[in-house]
C-alpha cells in the first residue's frame, strides 16, 4: 500500500470486552480500512486480548491498550483517548466503533473517496442498520454467514469525529456515553455539537447478537454490570434487565425470541412480531475483508461456557470489592496501562476527572507510553494490570478452574469455595428425565458437595429427575450415601395420570444396576414415614402434591427424621396458580431457619434447619448472604449450566435435536409466560431493588 499523506490519515478507537466470537473480524476490518487502529481492551476472559496482542505485535499501526476498572467508564476513557489520538496521530476522521460494527466497505479504496465527499468541517454522524445472522444456531465468521437486516433503522447514530471539531472546541471537548456525540462540557448539554448525516453511505451494520450463546452471555453480563453500576439509582442500564425478561418470557424459539431483541434495538419500548415479513430483509452486504489475524487462540478457547465467562465476571468484581461502597455498588476508578504493563493514566474516587492533565504524547514511536498521571487513590503499581487469567483445563463436557488472582487473596477461602461450587455446578448428569426440576440439576450436584450427605429421602420421585440427579451427585463425589425414594406413582390432580407401573419398573431397573445405594418405596408418604427413624437424614427433598395443607402435613410429619446436618428442600415455591400452596409455606419456614432459593424452574427453596451443618456449609452460606451480587451471580449460572446440559448430553450422544432442545428449553420460558408468573414479576423486581438501593443490603 502506497504511504498515505497526512491529510488523508483515518484512525479508529474501540473499547472491547469479551468479543472472542468477533474480534478476528473486526481487526480485519479496521486493517483494512484504518491507518492507525486503537484498541483498549476491558480485562477480557475469552481470549479477546490475546488476539489483539498478536495483532499489534506484527502490525505498526496497531496500538493496544489494557483498562482496569470495576465500572464502565466508557466516556471518560474514550474522551481522554480521543484528545490524545488526535494529538499523537494527526488523522483527519477519527471512527469511534464497536466490535460488533461495520461500516460498508470492503476495501480502503472505497472508504477513501467516501470521505473525500464529506464536509470537512463536521461530525459524521452513522446510523445503525441492525443485523443478525439467519440462523443463530453457530457463529461461523462474519464472511462464511448471510444476514437479515431489520426494516427500521437504530435510533441511536454513532459519531466520528473530524479534525476541524476537535480544533474547534478543543481541551473542551468531551465524548458522550455511547459515542453518539460529542459536547463542550462532561454533563453533555452545553453546546452540543451533535452529528449529521452528510452521505447515505456512511452508516454501520450493528450486530448485536450473532448466536443464542453469545447472546444470553450478553444479557447475563448486562444484569451484572447493571446491579452493580452506581449509575443503576439514575436508573441507566435498566435496559438490560427489560431486555433479559422479554427474551426468557419469550414461548417462541429462541432464533425467534431473538430476533424480536434484534427490532426493539431499531425501535425500543415498542411490541414487534417476526412473523411480519417486512420486519426483515436479506442483508446485501457481503463482508469480504482480507484475513488478518491469527484465530487460532479463539479456537482453543472455543467451547468456553457463557456460565464460566460468567463466573470469570464474578471473580473480577469480588476482586473489587475494597472499592465498593456502602451499598455494594461499584466506583468508577479505573485505570489505563499499554501493553507492556505501562501505567499511563489513573482516576480515583478522590481525584476530579480531568482527561488533559499532565503532558501528552508527541512520538511516533509505538512502544513509547503516554505519560503517567499520579495516582492520589491506592492503586500504586504496575503489578495490578498484571493479574493472572484463570488457567481452564478444558475436557469434552467441562471447562474446569484451576486458578484463582493473585489479587483475591484476602477472601482466598471463600473464592476458593465459590470456585469449587462452579466447578461442581458444571458437571452434567448421566441421564435427564424430561421434568420442570431440570433447571436445578446443576446445582443439587454442589450442594451435595458442600453436604456430604449420609442419608438422603426424596418425598415424590415420578420419572426421576432430582433423584437419579441425587444419586450421580453422590456418585461424583464418592459418597456412600443411601437414597431413598418415595411415591406412589398414582399420580394427583396436580401431576394428572401416568402409567406409574412402568416408571416404577423401569425406575427399579435402573437404579439395580446403576445405583446400588439406591432404593424406591412405593407407598403413601404417612405410611413410609414409620421406616424412617428420627434425627438420621441429611437432606429431605419434598416435592409431592403441592396444596398448603399437603406439604404443610408431609413437612411437619417428616421434621423429626432431619439430623443435626439436616437440610430440607421444596421444590415449586415459585407457582402461586390453581391450588399449589408450597409458596405459603416456604414464606413462612424461611424466616426460622438460614434458606436459599432459586425461582427458576418453577423455584426452589433449600432450608438448613440443623444447627451442626458442615464448615463448607456454614461457609457457602456466608458466601450466599454477603452480597446480592454473589446471589444474583450463584443464581444466573445454575439456571445457565442446567439449561446446557440436555444438549450436552445429546451432543455426546450424537442426538443433538433442535426441537428436542427447543422443547426443553422453552419449559421454563412456558412457566415464566405463566399469568401468575407475570403478575408477580413486578413484586419480584422490586424486592431486588428493595433489597440492592433502598435498604443499602448488601
Amino acid at each position: 500500500m502506497s504511504k498515505i499523506s497526512t491529510t488523508d490519515r483515518t484512525a479508529v478507537f474501540s473499547m472491547i470486552k469479551n468479543e472472542g466470537d468477533i474480534i478476528g473480524d473486526f481487526l480485519d476490518q479496521t486493517l483494512e480500512l484504518f491507518d492507525f487502529i486503537y484498541i483498549l481492551d476491558h480485562e477480557s476472559r475469552d481470549g479477546t486480548y490475546e488476539v489483539c496482542q498478536q495483532v499489534a505485535a506484527k502490525n505498526d499501526r496497531v496500538y493496544l491498550y489494557r483498562l482496569a476498572s470495576s465500572g464502565y467508564p466508557q466516556w471518560q476513557v474514550t474522551t481522554w483517548f480521543t484528545h490524545e489520538i488526535f494529538r499523537r496521530s494527526k488523522p483527519e476522521w477519527l471512527f469511534l466503533l464497536d466490535a460488533d460494527e461495520f461500516l460498508p466497505f470492503n476495501s480502503k479504496k472505497e472508504f477513501q473517496m467516501a470521505l473525500d465527499k464529506l464536509h470537512q468541517g463536521k461530525c459524521l454522524s452513522m446510523e445503525w442498520h441492525n443485523i443478525l445472522p439467519d440462523d443463530l444456531e453457530e457463529w461461523k465468521g462474519l464472511s462464511a454467514m448471510t444476514f437479515l437486516e431489520a426494516s427500521k433503522r437504530g435510533p441511536y447514530p454513532k459519531v466520528a469525529i473530524h479534525r476541524t471539531v476537535m480544533d474547534t472546541i478543543g481541551e473542551k471537548l468531551t465524548v458522550s456515553q455511547g459515542n453518539h456525540f460529542v459536547s463542550r462540557d462532561e454533563d453533555h448539554k452545553a453546546e452540543d455539537h451533535r452529528a449529521e448525516v452528510q452521505d447515505s453511505r456512511f452508516f454501520l451494520y450493528h450486530i448485536p447478537y450473532r448466536s443464542i450463546k453469545q447472546a444470553e452471555q450478553k444479557l447475563l453480563l448486562g444484569n451484572l454490570a447493571y446491579y452493580n453500576d452506581p449509575s443503576r439509582r439514575l436508573g441507566k442500564g435498566f435496559h438490560w434487565v427489560q431486555m433479559a425478561d422479554e427474551y426468557y418470557v419469550s414461548v417462541d424459539t429462541r432464533q425467534a425470541a431473538l430476533r424480536e431483541q434484534v427490532l426493539s434495538y431499531s425501535q425500543p419500548g415498542k411490541e414487534h412480531s417476526t412473523k411480519n415479513e417486512e420486519s426483515f430483509t436479506p442483508c446485501p452486504h457481503r463482508f469480504n475483508y482480507p484475513k488478518a489475524c491469527d484465530r487460532s487462540i479463539l479456537e482453543r478457547s472455543r467451547h468456553l461456557t457463557s456460565a464460566l465467562l460468567l463466573w470469570r465476571e464474578v471473580e473480577r468484581l469480588m476482586a473489587a470489592r475494597g472499592k465498593m461502597n456502602d451499598t455494594c455498588s461499584i466506583t468508577e476508578d479505573y485505570m489505563i496501562s499499554d501493553a507492556e504493563g505501562r501505567i499511563m493514566k489513573i482516576v480515583s474516587k478522590k481525584e476530579a476527572l480531568d482527561p488533559h492533565v499532565g503532558e501528552n504524547m508527541t512520538s511516533n514511536n509505538k512502544n513509547e507510553s503516554f505519560n503517567t498521571q499520579q495516582a492520589t487513590g491506592d492503586i500504586t503499581s504496575e503489578k495490578h494490570l498484571k493479574a493472572r487469567v484463570p488457567t481452564v483445563q478444558n475436557t469434552e463436557d467441562t471447562a474446569t478452574i484451576t486458578d484463582t488472582p493473585a489479587s483475591l487473596t484476602k477472601d482466598a477461602n471463600q473464592l476458593a469455595l465459590l470456585k469449587q461450587v462452579y466447578n461442581w455446578m458444571n458437571m452434567p448428569p448421566s441421564s435427564i428425565p424430561n421434568s420442570g426440576w431440570i433447571g436445578h440439576l446443576a446445582f443439587i450436584n454442589a450442594l451435595i458437595g458442600l453436604a456430604r450427605p449420609s442419608h438422603i429421602v426424596e418425598l415424590g420421585v415420578l420419572n426421576g429427575c432430582s433423584f437419579l440427579a441425587m444419586c450421580d451427585a453422590c456418585r461424583n463425589h464418592g459418597l456412600d450415601t443411601e437414597l431413598i425414594g418415595i411415591d406412589t406413582w398414582a399420580g394427583d390432580p396436580h401431576i394428572g395420570e401416568y402409567n406409574g407401573d412402568t416408571l416404577y419398573a423401569y425406575l427399579t431397573k435402573h437404579l439395580m444396576s446403576s445405583y446400588p445405594m439406591a432404593r424406591l418405596i412405593r407407598t403413601d408418604f404417612t405410611s413410609a414415614r414409620e421406616r424412617v427413624p428420627d434425627g438420621i437424614i441429611d437432606i429431605l427433598h419434598i416435592d409431592g402434591y403441592h396444596t398448603y395443607e399437603a406439604v404443610s402435613h408431609d413437612f411437619s410429619t417428616w421434621f423429626s427424621t432431619l439430623s443435626d446436618r439436616g437440610i430440607c428442600m421444596f421444590h415449586d415455591i415459585a407457582v402461586q396458580e390453581r391450588d399449589f400452596g408450597i409458596y405459603r409455606l416456604w414464606g413462612e419456614v424461611k424466616t426460622k431457619w438460614p434458606f436459599i432459593e432459586f425461582l427458576h424452574s418453577f423455584g426452589l427453596g433449600i432450608l438448613f434447619v440443623g444447627e451442626n451443618q458442615p464448615p463448607a456449609v456454614k461457609e457457602f452460606l456466608s458466601i450466599w448472604n454477603s452480597s446480592e451480587l454473589v446471589r444474583e451471580s450463584l443464581r444466573s449460572a445454575a439456571e445457565l449450566f442446567s439449561s446446557t446440559f440436555p444438549a450436552r448430553l445429546q451432543a455426546l450422544d450424537g442426538k443433538l435435536d433442535e426441537k428436542d432442545f427447543f422443547s426443553l428449553h422453552n419449559e421454563i420460558r412456558s412457566m415464566k409466560n405463566s399469568k401468575s408468573w407475570r403478575i408477580t414479576a413486578p413484586l419480584r423486581f422490586a424486592q431486588r431493588i428493595a433489597e440492592i438501593v433502598f435498604k443499602g443490603k448488601t
